[in-house]
């Protein structure tokens, strides 16, 4: 599965908060999976004071920045919603507020994705054009990337997929090291790749994936999303193709993106998961079960239903190492 990356943003609060707002002014956070760069510490204090005074707007703010810095994405979006009842063009709020819509979105479905969506979407669409910056950009580009990977019409999913585009070229336009979008954009490109109808646009679309990856992992090359997801990539090129030598050497290729990736991040359960995935496509069960350990240690959410529906596993699944690992999964042993 390709890692898709939200961003996170703090900028100059626009209330009287003083005291708040020295604490936030320059500050940057951005959401990684497993190495989140959470609030500074002085915001934080400054956030649970302001909490506990339970004062007007202030209080709102310094419970925004708590749910946030927390991950509690509902009451995040509640209370920037209710900060943005006073300051409606706040941009930090607005982008807290599409931002705690994004990440609830992510679980959701039917009519409450498609609603916390829109609602991501009005946040976005209120940012002064002067205001967009790359983390709001690329945000963009991801909830457009995300409606038209739900659309069941083609148009409406080539729609989608156009605007997504549109948001990372204007994202990465506006900062040249934004590897989140690079890597997002990747993704994009990777996706159309898998989808293709004949092999030349396939082609065109897998080249420029890995050109973005390539400039993701260059804007940072300490960002395991790009690594990871690159390795993706190149095990859906070495599964396109019918030679046995140049599927080897796209799974090779995906073995040093990934070698790259969990030496950055050594806890980063969908890598581990996606190495599994590259073992069972060379038919290596037990190096498959033990890098399928290892994403179950680092993965709360492990489960035997994700074998069961990812047919990169076709090659082990009838082996006793695979079977009794699935079993030790299913029986949360």
């Amino acid at each position: 599965t390709f890692d898709a990356k939200t961003q996170g943003q703090v900028s100059m609060l626009s209330t009287g908060f003083t005291a708040l707002l020295l604490a936030l002014a320059g500050v940057g956070i951005t959401y990684f999976s497993g190495q989140t760069e959470k609030f500074a510490a002085p915001v934080l204090a400054q956030a649970r004071a302001a909490a506990a005074q339970g004062v007007g707007t202030e209080d709102l703010w310094g419970k925004a920045i708590l749910a946030q810095e927390e991950e509690r994405w509902q009451e995040a979006l509640t209370y920037w919603q209710g900060v943005l009842e006073t300051f409606p063009q706040d941009k930090t709020a607005l982008f807290g507020a599409s931002l705690a819509a994004l990440q609830l979105a992510e679980k959701a479905t039917g009519e409450e994705r498609q609603r916390l969506w829109e609602t991501a979407e009005k946040h976005l669409k209120a940012f002064p054009e002067t205001q967009l910056t790359a983390a709001v950009l690329g945000n963009w580009g991801l909830l457009c990337q995300n409606r038209g990977e739900a659309a069941t019409d083609s148009n409406e999913r080539e729609r989608w997929f156009n605007k997504a585009e549109e948001k990372y070229g204007k994202a990465t336009e506006a900062n040249p090291h934004d590897a989140d979008s690079w890597s997002n954009w990747g993704n994009l490109c990777a996706q159309r790749g898998i989808a293709a109808t004949n092999s030349n646009e396939q082609e065109r679309w897998f080249n420029e994936a890995a050109e973005k990856y390539r400039k993701g992992t260059e804007a940072d090359p300490n960002h395991a999303a790009s690594w990871n997801n690159w390795n993706i990539l190149c095990m859906s090129q070495g599964k396109a193709t019918s030679d046995a030598d140049t599927r080897e050497h796209w799974y090779a290729e995906a073995d040093k993106n990934l070698t790259k990736a969990l030496d950055i991040a050594p806890r980063y359960a969908s890598a581990w998961f996606n190495k599994a995935c590259l073992a069972s496509l060379r038919q290596d069960v037990n190096a498959c079960v033990d890098a399928l350990e290892q994403w179950r240690t680092y993965d709360s959410n492990a489960s035997a239903a994700k074998l069961d529906n990812d047919t990169d596993f076709d090659n082990v699944r009838h082996t006793p190492e695979f079977q009794e690992f699935r079993k030790k999964l299913a029986d949360n042993k």
